[in-house]
C-alpha cells in the first residue's frame, strides 16, 4: 500500500462534502464579471424607480430603510477575470510542468511542456525504420514541433479543473517531407491534440478510480501495485480520452521521516506505516555531561510507537491530521548506565499525542511554507529546488518539520 492509498479513503468523505462549493466556477466565486455587476444593479435600483415621480407613494420608515440606496455604485476594475487564475496560478503549481502521452513501447510519443498562463510548446514523434527508398535507407520519422494555448480554466470539484484547447500551431505544415541523414522526415500532426477539443486536468493524489477505463490505459503508473491515486498531473482530452500525465514518483514503506537540529546533535527519527502507524527513536547526547560511573556522558533517548487518526484534504497539496496516540517503551525519566554512558528517557521532539499536524505532498510549491516550515526542509539553502521533492509532516502548534527525503 501507499500513503495515497492510507489517505483515500480519507479523502472520499472529505470530497462529497465539497463537491458542492468546488462544483462552481471559482471565478464566481471570487471575482464580479461586469455581467455580475449590471445584474446586481439592476436589482437594487429597481425598486428605487417604483417609488420615484409623480403618483408614487411615500414609502414607511422601515420600508425607506430596506429600500435605501448607496449613493455611490462600485465600478468594476479592468483587471484580467479571475477564471484565468483558476489553474495556472490559484494552486501555487510549480511550472513549467512536463506532460507525456506515448504508447509506451518505445514507439510513438507527444511531449508538452506547459507554462503558467496556460501556453505550451511541445514535440511529437514517431519512427518506421522499415520504411526506406531512394535517399533515405535509414528509414521514416514522423515529426511535430508545435506551440499553443488552453483556454481559462474553471474548478469542476476537489480534483478536476476544465479548460478548452484554445490555439494550436504547428512549426511546419503537415505533409511536409524532407530527407537528411539517410532519414525521410514527415509533419505530422501531434497526436492527443486537436485545436477546439475539450480537456479536463486532473490533480495529483486524484483517485484513480475518477478517471474512465480510457483514461486509465494511459496512465503510467496503472501497474503499480497498490496504487489508487495518482502520483502525477492528468491532462485528459475528453474527446477520445486520450491522456497526457507527468509522473512524480512511487512511495515505499514504511516512509522514514526525519527532525533534526542539523548540527549532528538531537534527532527524532519516524517511519510511517500505510495506515498511518508509525514506530521511531529520538536521540541527544551531552558527551560533557560526566559523573560516577558514566564518564563518557549522558544520551537522552527514547523509543515510541503510535498512530495518526482520520485525516481531511485542505488543498491541492495539503492534509490535515491528529496525532491521536503516541506510547513509549519507557516512562519518562528513566535512568540507567551502559559501556560507561548514562541514558535517560525523555520525550521526543516533535511529537504530542493529541496534537494537529499537517502532511505536505510533494512538489508542493517552497513559497506555500512558512518560515517556521521551510527551516528544517534539508534542502532550504539550495536555490534550484522550487518545491518539495518529499512528503512533509508538520507538528502545528510547536513548529517543527518531518521530512521524507526521496532519491
Amino acid at each position: 500500500m501507499k500513503l495515497r492509498k492510507w489517505l483515500t479513503w480519507l479523502l472520499l468523505a472529505a470530497m462529497m462534502l465539497s463537491l458542492a462549493a468546488c462544483g462552481e466556477k471559482e471565478p464566481t466565486e471570487t471575482q464580479g464579471t461586469e455581467t455580475g455587476k449590471t445584474e446586481e444593479t439592476q436589482q437594487t435600483t429597481e425598486p428605487s424607480s417604483e417609488t420615484e415621480g409623480e403618483g408614487s407613494e411615500t414609502p414607511s420608515d422601515s420600508e425607506a430603510e430596506t429600500t435605501e440606496l448607496p449613493t455611490e455604485t462600485e465600478t468594476p476594475t479592468e483587471t484580467e477575470p479571475a477564471e484565468e487564475l483558476a489553474f495556472w496560478q490559484e494552486e501555487h503549481v510549480v511550472f513549467p510542468l512536463y506532460f507525456g502521452f506515448s504508447s509506451g513501447a518505445g514507439g510513438w510519443g507527444t511531449e508538452l511542456i506547459l507554462e503558467e498562463d496556460g501556453s505550451f510548446t511541445g514535440s511529437y514523434h514517431d519512427s518506421e525504420m522499415g520504411s526506406t527508398g531512394e535517399g533515405y535507407p535509414n528509414g521514416t520519422v514522423y515529426i511535430c514541433n508545435f506551440s499553443g494555448k488552453f483556454a481559462p480554466c474553471e474548478r469542476l470539484d476537489m480534483y478536476t479543473y476544465g479548460t478548452r484547447l484554445q490555439e494550436l500551431t504547428q512549426e511546419k505544415p503537415e505533409g511536409e517531407e524532407w530527407i537528411e541523414d539517410g532519414i525521410r522526415y514527415i509533419t505530422s500532426y501531434p497526436y492527443g491534440l486537436n485545436d477546439g477539443e475539450e480537456f479536463q486536468i486532473y490533480l495529483p493524489n486524484t483517485p484513480a478510480t475518477m478517471l474512465t477505463e480510457e483514461m486509465y490505459s494511459w496512465w503510467p503508473g496503472r501497474y503499480g501495485e497498490g496504487r489508487e491515486t495518482l502520483g502525477s498531473y492528468g491532462l485528459c482530452n475528453m474527446a477520445n480520452e486520450q491522456c497526457f500525465f507527468t509522473e512524480i514518483g512511487d512511495v515505499e514503506y514504511p516512509m522514514s521521516f526525519f527532525l533534526s537540529s542539523g548540527a549532528g546533535a538531537w534527532y527524532t527519527d519516524l517511519y510511517l506505516e500505510a495506515d498511518g502507524s508509525f514506530t521511531g527513536e529520538y536521540h541527544d547526547g551531552e558527551l560533557g555531561s560526566t559523573g560516577e560511573g558514566y564518564p563518557n556522558g549522558t544520551v537522552y533517548v527514547c523509543e515510541f510507537s503510535g498512530s495518526f487518526g482520520q485525516g481531511q484534504r485542505l488543498d491541492a497539496y495539503t492534509y490535515g491530521l491528529k496525532l491521536e496516540e503516541l506510547t513509549l517503551s519507557r516512562p519518562v525519566g528513566e535512568e540507567w548506565i551502559e559501556d560507561g554512558v548514562r541514558y535517560v528517557t525523555t520525550m521526543p521532539v516533535g511529537l504530542e499525542e493529541g496534537a494537529d499536524y499537517s502532511i505536505y505532498l510533494p512538489n508542493m510549491p517552497i513559497e506555500l511554507l512558512t518560515e517556521d516550515e521551510r527551516m528544517w526542509w534539508p534542502y532550504r539553502f539550495e536555490e534550484d529546488h522550487y518545491a518539495l521533492d518529499a512528503y512533509g509532516l508538520y507538528h502545528i502548534g510547536e513548529g517543527y518539520g518531518f521530512y521524507c527525503m526521496t532519491e
